[in-house]
């Protein structure tokens, strides 16, 4: 919640999160209609992020490691942060009581990779080495990036390069400078997703209710609008939900299965990296591809058959949303 002007000794009532779980819109516009446990079964899905739990929706999480100033360190993926726990949570969280919301494909087989260290940004190496872990040791059909940067990496392009000759696409978050889309998004190898929001979703007052854009072009379809915090450019192939996304965030504080709503294009990326996940689950002839850069190709193909056209300029929603079923 957003409070202007506070005085001393002042009362701030802040709403509680909905419990309205497993499904919220995020997972309907993109064609959950229904909760399916073995939804996304059979691919496997990376995360290069901030680590992942504890959190009990997240304990199917395999920890690949964590990835810090050249070092790997094995079994020490859990999150320093709450961010990267979120982002596995969008896609994979399997809700253990009523109420608690469900990734977008909570039948795939997750592997968290840690590269970021406590209280510091993550370096190019670290990324470049995690990438390489998930692809060639956990052989994994995706990885989520929701991270970036406004300069260009070429260790970080070869490493998803790499990966995408071993069968392995990278999905990203376009950044939220409100500006050209950052990278590794802008990498021609990878999925750059933007950040779409739904009118009325969020209290008054809140964070996820102020991302409403001022320009009218920003405007789509179905009460939804580009956030005002995305990036943007021809190189978005597809856009997401990205606003007041409540997802799972690590059991401390004495709170047992936490979650909390976050904004952003790293929200966007694993909600279309979860949906195509449950895309390829889906698809027999993905599957029995081998490992290499047809099969990559062959995902970034399906995604875009699906995207349907909600309104907006193409370098605001690059092909549409994608759409399961």
């Amino acid at each position: 919640m957003i409070f202007q002007g506070p005085t001393d000794n002042m009362t701030a009532e802040l709403p509680a999160l909905p419990t309205t779980g497993p499904l919220e819109w995020w997972h309907r516009l993109m064609g959950v209609i229904r909760m399916k446990v073995k939804r996304g079964q059979g691919i496997r899905v990376g995360v290069t992020d901030t680590g992942c739990g504890p959190h009990q929706c997240l304990s199917h999480v395999t920890d690949a490691g964590a990835f810090i100033d050249g070092q790997v360190l094995p079994g020490q993926g859990a999150d320093v942060d709450s961010h990267g726990s979120h982002v596995c949570g969008i896609v994979a969280a399997r809700p253990q009581s009523t109420g608690q919301y469900s990734g977008i494909s909570p039948g795939v087989r997750l592997y968290s990779a840690r590269v970021f260290p406590p209280g510091r940004g993550a370096n190019q190496g670290d990324i470049a080495n995690a990438i390489d872990a998930l692809s060639k040791t956990h052989e994994v059909d995706l990885i989520n990036m929701s991270l970036g940067s406004p300069q260009a990496s070429q260790i970080e392009r070869d490493a998803i390069q790499d990966a995408l000759e071993r069968g392995t696409l990278c999905v990203c978050a376009a950044a939220n400078s409100n500006g050209p889309v950052e990278y590794p998004a802008a990498f021609p190898e990878c999925v750059a997703v933007s950040a779409l929001g739904l009118l009325g979703w969020g209290p008054s007052g809140s964070i996820a209710a102020s991302r409403v854009p001022q320009s009218a072009d920003r405007f789509g379809n179905e009460n939804l609008y580009l956030a005002n915090f995305s990036c943007f450019g021809p190189e978005i192939d597809c856009a997401a939900p990205g606003v007041g996304i409540i997802s799972t965030v690590p059991a401390r504080f004495g709170l047992q299965a936490p979650y909390a709503s976050m904004d952003g294009t790293s929200m966007a990326s694993p909600v279309a990296c979860g949906t195509l996940a449950a895309l390829l689950g889906a698809s027999s002839e993905y599957k029995a591809m081998p490992r290499n850069q047809s099969r990559a190709e062959k995902a970034r193909s399906i995604m875009r058959d699906v995207c349907r056209d909600i309104g907006l300029k193409s370098v605001y929603q690059g092909r549409g949303v994608p759409k399961i079923g």
